[in-house]
């Protein structure tokens, strides 16, 4: 049981990660995104800080740029696999 979001399927973060913490998706064990943010979202959205479902045994995420990756964060992960996060401010 696990939620897949893969290219092509654009996406808000900080609602993704809220939607996520609120289990308005259910109860699913693992998380796996790639390459699914979208140019109109606003990175300073804030998102949830009450996480309201247990923990995923594993989030994967691939190819993000770093402020996409501030919004995930909140997600709460036993195990978390990131690749390919495009950092701008080094």
């Amino acid at each position: 049981m696990r939620i897949v979001l893969g290219t092509y399927i654009s996406i808000h973060f900080a609602t993704t990660a809220r939607d996520l913490g609120a289990g308005v998706f259910g109860l699913r064990r693992s998380f796996h995104t790639a390459i699914c943010g979208d140019g109109s979202d606003d990175p300073t959205n804030p998102v949830a800080t009450i996480w309201t479902i247990l923990p995923f045994e594993r989030v994967e995420v691939e190819h993000f740029d770093d402020w996409e990756m501030d919004k995930l964060e909140y997600i709460h992960a036993m195990k978390v696999y990131v690749t390919g996060v495009l950092c701008r401010d080094l």
